[in-house]
This record gives C-alpha cells, sequence and structure tokens, in this order.
C-alpha cells in the first residue's frame, strides 16, 4: 500500500490558486520520466525494508514477507524506469533496430537483469511477432520500414483495405482503441498464429520465419535449462537463414585481379593477331 499526499508550494496558500499551483507541480513530478524511475525505485526499497509479519496458527508460526511484483505495468512505464527515452530501443539491454540483426553486436550486448522483472512476459513476444509480420505484409512493395511519399503511404493504405481480417478471421486488427492503444493484444496474435483456418490474402509470408516463430515462443513458457539452450540454438539458425551472408573482401580482391589478368591476355592477343 503506498500513501500519496500534496503540500501546498505557495507560502501555505490554501485557495484556489495555490491548490492549482500545488497540483501543477505534482504533475510534472508525476509525468517526467526521472521522477518516475526515482518513485519506482524509492516505493521498491520501502517494501523491501517491511518487516514480515509472523503469526502463530495451531503451534505453527507463519511468517510473511512483503514482494512487490511489477508484473502490471505498460512499456512506457519499463522505459521511464530503464531511463530509456525512446520505445524503439531495448530497455533490458539498449540495443537499437539497427543493430538487432547483427548477432555480434547481439552477443557484446549486457542484460540489466534488475530490469527483468519489469512486467516481462511471453505474451509480449506473440503480439510483437504478429504486428512484425503484419506490418511487413503492408509494405512488400515499397520495401521500406518507413512510408514516406504520398505514392507509398497510399500503397499501405490500399494493402491494410485489402487484409481482411474482419470477414476471415472474425478479428479487429491495428483498429485504435480508446485510451488503451490498438486491437493487437495477445488474444488476437494468439489466435491468428494458432488458427489453422486460411490466412487472410495478402497477408502473411509463408516462409520459415511465419512458421517457426510461433514454435518458438511455445517453448519459451518451459522453465527447463536443456529447453532454453535448444531454443537458442534454433533462434540462432532462424538468425543465420534471415540474415545475408558477410561479404569476403579477399574473394572480391581475387577475382578482380583474375579479371584484370583475362582483360591483359585478351590485349596481347588481339596485338599479335595484328
Amino acid at each position: 500500500m503506498a500513501q500519496t499526499f500534496c503540500t501546498s508550494t505557495d507560502g501555505g496558500r490554501t485557495d484556489g490558486k495555490g491548490i492549482k499551483r500545488a497540483a501543477a507541480d505534482l504533475y510534472i513530478i508525476v509525468s517526467h520520466p526521472f521522477h518516475r524511475r526515482a518513485k519506482f525505485w524509492r516505493i521498491k526499497k520501502q517494501v523491501i525494508s517491511l518487516l514480515p509479519t509472523k503469526i502463530s496458527i495451531n503451534d505453527m508460526k507463519v511468517s510473511v514477507k512483503p514482494t512487490l511484483i511489477s508484473c502490471m505495468i505498460d512499456g512506457k512505464i519499463c522505459n521511464a524506469v530503464a531511463g530509456c527515452e525512446s520505445t524503439q530501443p531495448c530497455y533490458l539491454c539498449g540495443d537499437k533496430p539497427s543493430e538487432m540483426n547483427d548477432e555480434r553486436i547481439i552477443k557484446q550486448k549486457t542484460v540489466n537483469r534488475n530490469l527483468l522483472s519489469l512486467g516481462l512476459s511471453t505474451l509480449h513476444t506473440w503480439i510483437r511477432f504478429f504486428e512484425c509480420v503484419l506490418h511487413l505484409s503492408y509494405r512488400l512493395e515499397i520495401k521500406s520500414w518507413q512510408a514516406r511519399g504520398a505514392k507509398n503511404k497510399n500503397n499501405v493504405a490500399g494493402k491494410k483495405k485489402k487484409t481482411k481480417f474482419k470477414s476471415e478471421l472474425g478479428l479487429l486488427v491495428d483498429m485504435p482503441k480508446q485510451q488503451t492503444g490498438n486491437t493487437n493484444v495477445g488474444d488476437t496474435a494468439l489466435k491468428h498464429l494458432t488458427s489453422t483456418y486460411k490466412k487472410p490474402e495478402n497477408y502473411i509470408l509463408e516462409s520459415t520465419h511465419g512458421t517457426q516463430c510461433p514454435s518458438i515462443y511455445s517453448k519459451l513458457t518451459c522453465s527447463s535449462q536443456n529447453k532454453y539452450r535448444k531454443i537458442s540454438n534454433e533462434v540462432r539458425e532462424l538468425l543465420e537463414i534471415r540474415t545475408p551472408a558477410p561479404i569476403d573482401q579477399d574473394a572480391i580482391l581475387l577475382e578482380s585481379s583474375d579479371t584484370e589478368e583475362s582483360e591483359s591476355d585478351l590485349e596481347e592477343s588481339d596485338l599479335g593477331s595484328e
């Protein structure tokens, strides 16, 4: 239980202006990311410092220790607590979207284990993968992660209209909801990715990515260390499939030297024939 109180910051004034100014100051404190982060860790330290409650029931001693579990917070609060100024990087390791496809960079990142309890759930992976494939299908023709220009924007809008989730699967997808984001929730993602029905036209990528990722997410709910190793191997194989092969500079230099030698031989043969 947390107690919230507000004091006047206008010299002890209790009229309407003083109350409004105090409310404005309180709003600034609550809305600023730094103050949210400091308040979160302060509350967590207060809960840790609480003494356990000890009772006796039928000659049996019971000790109850209060524990704060932050499992019902959204992405904005996670970023505020982690100190991330943007919502695009990972709040656990700080990996940027431009670095997520490079396995060498990912292995060098260190995960902040103090943030692993901030509402991290396998259900979020289902939702994010569902949105990822959905937005890829919208941008197949423009081949860009961001639709710029009137032509590309109209193309993406036309793709959204052609994707008939409601008529074929009975799902409301990418529809805004009042004060709660959009309709892309866990139930929608699970129903679509685990459905055996025909997927809507112009939507899904029928490839290894579309079939292998849901099976990996299903295995993430297990707590066995052996299964974690198998999952990491599957993820590594999937990353190797979608990552282009590195360019061999030595092979390029060797090929260019062979081409130059062949051209010089042709020139000498032409001179000899003349």
